[in-house]
């Protein structure tokens, strides 16, 4: 049975760029289902890894299925909690920044959570790809911030923060294919080979992926 995607794409993406040893505290918020959480807290067994998420049927699902010593999920308003919380050394935004309330703020708390040689990660839809102009027709008004490549490049400077590395993430289309919802069993075969393919040929990600450093 092929993983859960893309969320599997970004957690692998993620994975690579988390170091390993020693202790340290990550934060993925919002979590949503707890789906990255939980395989970080798999692969990151010294760190504390926290999901925070403001829906708590997402919160007490995640919960119920996932279960290590060094994982924790909470309830929370994402800005409350960061008022609140000590320091940290990963932050993850996963495919949520256009979503949340004063997205600015929320960088700048953020910021001033890291410790010196803390990392942000960002993930967020490449607004040139197939997969995003299919969400938007399907979700006209769920988006609230809409940046390209270069204006997030720029949003996160202006918030303090350096680019330290980008990448195209996820290169097959689920949003609005058709096809795929007809495949049935064998959509996890066709969405992984078409990643694979696609991404060694050039086509274009669905997604870009940031680690950034304070800057």
């Amino acid at each position: 049975m092929f993983p859960a995607y893309p969320q599997h794409v970004f957690f692998r993406f993620l994975r690579q760029h988390i170091p390993v040893a020693g202790p340290g505290l990550v934060v993925d918020g919002p979590c949503g289902g707890g789906y990255i959480t939980y395989h970080l807290s798999e692969q990151l067994p010294s760190k504390k890894i926290v999901g925070v998420d403001i829906d708590p049927g997402c919160v007490e699902n995640a919960a119920r299925y996932y279960h290590r010593d060094n994982l924790e999920f909470r309830a929370q308003d994402i800005h409350s909690f960061l008022e609140s919380c000590g320091t940290i050394d990963f932050y993850l935004l996963v495919n949520s920044i256009f979503l949340l309330p004063r997205p600015e703020e929320i960088m700048i708390k953020i910021h001033n959570k890291l410790s010196d040689n803390g990392r942000l990660a960002v993930v967020i839809p490449n607004t040139t790809s197939a997969n995003f102009n299919n969400f938007q027709h399907l979700n006209a008004t769920q988006n609230t911030l809409i940046l390209d490549k270069g204006e997030a490049i720029s949003f996160f400077k202006r918030t303090g923060f350096r680019t330290e590395l980008m990448k195209g993430l996820a290169f097959t289309t689920i949003y609005g294919n058709k096809f795929l919802h007809r495949l049935g069993r064998l959509r996890g075969l066709y969405t992984y080979a078409g990643d694979l393919v696609n991404g060694l040929a050039g086509k274009r990600s669905s997604y870009w992926g940031f680690i950034l450093k304070k800057g």
